[in-house]
Formats: structure tokens, sequence, C-alpha cells
């Protein structure tokens, strides 16, 4: 992320997409390059918002780096 971005500011943009596309109740998972530098406390900020635009469940694959 960019200095100053928070996890919370990743987060409501994301919540924010998957409104726009209607996504809800499915399984939501974060990928990429971003995503797998982010430590384990920002991944469990992301995953514990999916619930609030009713996704059923999101996740991180696994991966080398885990803090």
């Amino acid at each position: 992320m960019r200095r100053g971005v928070t996890a919370t500011d990743l987060v409501l943009h994301i919540t924010q997409l998957l409104r726009a596309q209607k996504v809800v109740g499915k399984f939501v998972e974060f990928y990429g390059e971003g995503a797998a530098l982010l430590p384990v406390p920002d991944r469990a900020h992301n995953r514990q918002h999916v619930a609030r635009v009713r996704c059923d469940d999101g996740f991180f694959p696994s991966g080398p780096r885990v803090s």
C-alpha cells in the first residue's frame, strides 16, 4: 500500500467494490502481490469486513509470509 494508506482505507475500498458488483453469498479470495505483502493483522481486518457485504467468507492463500 502507499504510504499513509491504512488497512481500514483498503477494506472500505474493497467493500465498495464488492457492493458495486453485488457480491453476496460468495467466497472472496484476496490474492496478488499487494495481498501477499499485508501483515497478518491487516489480513484479518480485511477478512472480517467481507461479512459486511454479506459474503460467506474471505480468505488469503497460504504463502511464505505469515507475519
